[in-house]
């Protein structure tokens, strides 16, 4: 994915730099070797259990331990407290399934999205990435002059300002309210690639003619090769963006959306718990979020007055929310979601304890 204005408007534009679409690009964690992800499929045919990382150094101001350096940071002004300290969470967990970079996450173009970078690993092909530069050069740009050559310099910019100027309508139509479910969906009737096509769907409209210029562009300038083996200068200069507080600060503003959508999936679902928050969050990223037929049938199923535990209500919406995933990838979102709620699992063939990683109790409430 991964600005940002919750999801509260009718119609989305792709122009509006306030309005971001984060998710992660339909990479899911996941991608073919040389590519900064895993494969999904790969756990299929060979799990190596690999021991919890050693918690990181503690955050004092969040009282968690992250793996995500958070110094020099700007929050933005929405997040109080415990918005800092979920957010905060939620990027570090489903951020680890995303890549191993952290914020400097890249990925080449090998699903033709021409570039993916930051932690939640934004795209170019899906108009994702190029909000995020333009507030970087908006707001930052002499800090931003200083991280590329002359010459790239100019190049970068160029296509970010050719891209504004051509964006059009976005690709997806979005609920009018937040929690109902169908924020961020999509012409072609999912909310994310990992999601099988709806009866009736030809699947076009998935993207803008805006966005296939940038990823040319990508194609002729950041690569050896077309697409596959980045060009060092470019690789280096892209990640030092990506890594700086700057950039950062602009990674976190936009998973706001990502945060807010989950908080009310929370009040709509009947949920409390850190754990609740912290599963929907990577619902958000990993697969766009929930279909309104999803509420629906987890309140058919839960009517109020059901005395159901948070973790039978979890497993319930991940039930729900699996039936429109492809087979293939399949055990990858339930693998994920799962260690979530349990606290721990195997996740693309590492043994996770994300209490004892992050240093968090997954059962304190939040609402």
């Amino acid at each position: 994915m991964r600005p940002s204005s919750s999801f509260r408007t009718a119609l989305i534009l792709v122009g509006s730099i306030s309005a971001l679409t984060i998710a992660a690009c339909g990479r899911d964690g996941f991608s073919p070797s040389g590519a900064s992800t895993d494969n999904p499929e790969n756990d299929a045919q060979t799990i190596v259990v690999r021991p919890a990382p050693t918690p990181a150094p503690q955050n004092e101001e969040l009282a968690i331990c992250s793996n995500l350096s958070l110094k020099d940071i700007v929050w933005p002004t929405a997040l109080d407290y415990s918005g800092k300290r979920s957010i905060a969470l939620g990027l570090n967990i489903s951020g680890s399934f995303e890549g191993g970079s952290g914020w400097k996450n890249i990925t080449n173009n090998f699903d033709g999205q021409g570039l993916s970078l930051g932690l939640l690993n934004q795209c170019l092909g899906q108009g994702s990435l190029q909000p995020l530069m333009i507030k970087m050069r908006d707001r930052y740009s002499a800090a931003l002059k200083t991280l590329y050559t002359s010459a790239h310099y100019a190049s970068l910019t160029g296509m970010l300002s050719n891209w504004q100027g051509t964006a059009k309508t976005a690709d997806y139509v979005e609920s009018m309210r937040e929690g109902d479910g169908d924020e961020g969906l999509r012409a072609d009737g999912r909310l994310s690639d990992l999601d099988k096509l709806p009866d009736g769907s030809d699947g076009t409209g998935q993207q803008e003619s805006s966005s296939s210029e940038s990823v040319v562009w990508a194609k002729q300038n950041l690569y050896t090769d077309g697409g596959s083996t980045f060009q060092s200068t470019w690789k280096k200069e892209l990640q030092a963006m990506s890594g700086h507080p700057f950039y950062v600060s602009i990674q976190i503003e936009a998973a706001l959306s990502l945060h807010t959508k989950a908080l009310s999936y929370m009040k709509t679902l009947g949920l409390h718990q850190l754990r609740s928050y912290l599963m929907l969050f990577d619902i958000n990223v990993q697969n766009g979020g929930l279909y309104s037929a999803d509420i629906a049938a987890f309140k058919a199923a839960f009517p109020d007055g059901s005395t159901a535990d948070e973790t039978t209500r979890l497993k319930k919406i991940l039930e729900i929310r699996l039936t429109h995933v492809i087979a293939k990838y399949k055990n990858d979102v339930n693998s994920r979601k799962l260690s979530i709620i349990n606290g721990l699992g195997v996740v693309h063939g590492s043994s996770r304890n994300y209490p004892k990683e992050y240093c968090f109790a997954p059962t304190d409430k939040i609402l």
